[in-house]
This record gives structure tokens, sequence and C-alpha cells, in this order.
């Protein structure tokens, strides 16, 4: 998949969301530090860790209802539990953490802001939809 810093430039609202929410707790100022540090690292991270659970629900033989995986927070800790990426395994906690206060609305239009970064970056590539269970 080849991303781009102008793709990522769609996360950038929901990064910045994360990095107001380390701001408010003080126990977590290091945090802040590092997300501002390595913003497009962070963003990366949130797109593999989408990446991820669609390999997850697969080997799961879990199939989504509506053509699309959807992503459930329960699933997701399993994911992130079970993939043990060294390279994106701070960033996926620091993210867990932070999507705990969204709301529904928010959690689904984080993930459909990470579809359409994904999207674009197999579109790039000339490749096929990677959200859709069928991958074409």
């Amino acid at each position: 998949m080849n991303i781009t810093k102008e793709s990522l430039r769609e996360l950038e609202s929901w990064y910045q969301d994360c990095t107001a929410y380390y701001m408010q707790i003080p126990e977590w100022e290091n945090m802040v530090v590092i997300l501002r540090e390595h913003a497009q690292e962070a963003k990366v991270a949130l797109i593999r860790m989408k990446v991820y659970y669609v390999s997850w629900m697969r080997q799961q033989q879990i199939e989504p209802e509506s053509g699309e995986y959807v992503i459930e927070y329960r699933n997701l800790m399993q994911v992130v539990d079970a993939a043990k990426v060294p390279q994106d395994q701070m960033w996926w906690e620091i993210w867990m953490r932070h999507f705990i206060v969204l709301s529904g609305s928010q959690w689904r239009e984080l993930w459909d802001a990470v579809d359409r970064v994904m999207i674009q970056g197999m579109k790039q590539i000339g490749a096929g939809d990677p959200c859709t269970s069928n991958d074409g």
C-alpha cells in the first residue's frame, strides 16, 4: 500500500484529537511529546491497525454482514494483543486509550477516514479495495 503524507492529512483531525486527549491528563504528558515528534508514524500505525484487524477477522473466519469490516473495540483489543508488532505496539496502545472516549458516531467517522486513506493508497498502486471482504 502506498500511503503518502498527502493522504495522511485525512487523519490529521483524529491525530489532533488524540493529542488533545493526552494533553488533558498530566500523567500522560510524555505521550504528547511523543505524538508531536512522530505524527506520521502514529497515523501510519492507525492504518496498520485496520489492516491487522481485517486480516485477523479473516483468519477467524468472521465475514462481515455488510461487505465491509466494521471495527469493534472488543475485537480490536484481541488483535492488538495477538499481533505484537514491535514498531506499532506503542502507537496502538496510545490510540486504544484514546478510543475509549469516542462516541459511536466518532468511532465510525474515524474508521471511515482510515478506510479512505487505505483505498486512496491502494488506488495509487492499482490494487483493489482493502476494506471489503472479497478484495475487489
